[in-house]
């Protein structure tokens, strides 16, 4: 396992080129956490062991490293969702992706994964990386996103 450099940055050109590296060195690597959307289960701070994996083996419920329309994005997968390219008529497949502490989704081509977080330390301590009420709430909020009466439900069970 490598441990990745401070990257003052998970945007930089200098950090992908990093992660590009140890992605065809390595089978996992290690990094810290920036920013807030997996809260309360990540921190900024915590540092995360991520392993280089294939997309079919990445399931709902696992967190992801990988590129999206942001940048670097660490987030829990709700889905894997499949369009029909009309040019090609073959399937272009992305996660649907979610923070926890996050309340839109955003799609990650599956191409851009580099793999799954697999463990998580904070002060040097493992965490645990379920969600607040796991799985029911991952099976839940792909289910209610755009559904009034199913947000009225979760809220009133406390899922939400």
């Amino acid at each position: 396992m490598r441990n990745l450099p401070d990257h003052s940055g998970a945007n930089s050109a200098r950090f992908w080129s990093v992660v590009e590296g140890a992605v065809k060195e390595v089978s996992a690597f290690r990094f810290e956490v920036e920013g807030a959307s997996m809260l309360p289960v990540l921190w900024p701070k915590d540092h995360v062991t991520v392993r280089v994996c294939s997309w079919p083996h990445v399931k709902p419920g696992d967190i992801v490293f990988g590129r999206s329309k942001r940048g670097a994005t660490l987030h829990r997968v709700l889905c894997v969702q499949g369009i029909r390219n009309a040019q090609t008529k073959a399937f272009d497949f992305s996660f649907v992706t979610q923070g926890d502490a996050a309340d839109q989704t955003e799609c990650m081509p599956v191409e851009q994964c580099v793999g799954v977080v697999e463990k998580a330390y904070r002060n040097g301590k493992a965490i645990s990386l379920n969600s607040r009420n796991g799985f029911k709430r991952i099976a839940l909020l792909g289910l209610y996103q755009n559904n009034r009466l199913m947000r009225a439900i979760t809220a009133r069970v406390g899922l939400a």
